[in-house]
């Protein structure tokens, strides 16, 4: 439990990244698939969510909400996932301009 003056820190796949892949890819869009080392794929609950519900989300939870912050791939990073290509060009977008996770910052 987050004490009174506490931080939240937390990220989520960004809705944009995650929204556009799951639909490319025919998953359903509060799940994702993962490879595992052993290169099993296995499917978990992963919750995309609007800036709009990021929001009521954080004032639910008794919380304020200061900051939130789209993320992208580094500059430096050469080799890029198909998972983040993909959607990357159906949005008309590059790799390193499409935004892949949300980070958000809020106070108790």
């Amino acid at each position: 439990m987050l004490e009174n003056g506490g931080v939240f820190i937390g990220t989520l796949p960004h809705f944009k990244w995650g929204a556009t892949l799951r639909r490319i890819l025919g998953y359903d869009q509060g799940k994702t698939k993962l490879l595992t080392k052993d290169k099993y794929l296995v499917e978990l609950d992963s919750f995309l969510m609007s800036d709009a519900k990021i929001e009521q989300a954080i004032k639910r939870a008794g919380l304020t909400l200061l900051e939130m912050y789209d993320l992208y791939l580094p500059p430096h990073v050469q080799e890029v996932s198909e998972h983040i290509l993909i959607p990357a060009s159906a949005l008309g977008l590059t790799a390193y301009t499409l935004p892949i996770v949300k980070l958000i910052i809020a106070k108790k």
